[in-house]
């Protein structure tokens, strides 16, 4: 899911935009234009790409350091880079070839190489997706045991333009509308605005004006800005 919202704030910024580069000038700018899936998403590929050169094990002993060393400091990128190299990459140049710092770090978008995340239990639901796509009821799904991960695979994969009718069917089996988990409200929501989901304003209304974490109501508000009656 995190692979996917990269993906979609690359292209959302442009794929050749410094706003994609993980080194980001915020100089004479609102520093919420950083707070994007940028540095969570994009930082997490590259650290997960320094653990998969070196090994777990030289990564773990290399993190405790680094947080002890570190601990109640501040640190720049070239403080973190040279670290790296000092105590973790220690002049083995493949293990820098496979790293490729300077294109994680300096260059905008995603290197080359880097391998796209899979899932097995994200299979089983497109699985059930399509089932639903080819005429089976929301009720007759296997959906049983999911977990938060799994149901926002499953919203994030219903079509765009998606009916009324569906909308109600699913909401009605499920429960999206009145589920108490402010990540599948989230999710939820973005179709119910896009298709004009009546039966979902209320509590659209309730979840605007009593949750404040930007990651869920930014996409919400930006949505609703895109219509005349959500303005």
């Amino acid at each position: 899911l995190g692979y996917e919202g990269l993906l979609e704030t690359i292209d959302d910024l442009g794929p050749g935009s410094d706003d994609t580069k993980l080194k980001l000038s915020l100089d004479g700018r609102d520093p919420d234009d950083g707070m994007t899936d940028i540095a969570y998403e994009k930082g997490f590929a590259l650290l997960r790409t320094i653990e998969m050169a070196v090994g777990r094990e030289r990564w773990d002993a290399f993190l405790k350091a680094y947080f002890n060393d570190n601990a109640f400091g501040t640190m720049t990128t070239e403080g973190f880079i040279a670290k790296l190299n000092a105590d973790l990459i220690q002049g083995d140049s493949a293990a820098a070839k496979a790293i490729q710092l300077d294109q994680w770090i300096y260059q905008p978008g995603i290197p080359e190489g880097y391998p796209a995340p899979t899932s097995e239990r994200f299979a089983a639901v497109d699985a059930e997706l399509t089932k639903w796509a080819d005429g089976a009821t929301p009720a007759s799904l296997t959906t049983q045991d999911w977990t938060t991960h799994e149901w926002l695979r499953f919203i994030r994969g219903l079509p765009q333009d998606i009916s009324l009718s569906k909308m109600a069917d699913i909401d009605n089996a499920f429960g999206f509308t009145k589920s108490g988990n402010s990540e599948i409200l989230g999710a939820w929501f973005e179709p119910v605005i896009r298709q004009k989901y009546t039966a979902g304003y209320d509590a659209l209304e309730k979840f605007l004006m009593h949750v404040g974490r930007r990651k869920f109501v930014k996409p919400l508000f930006k949505l609703m800005a895109e219509m005349p009656e959500g303005k």
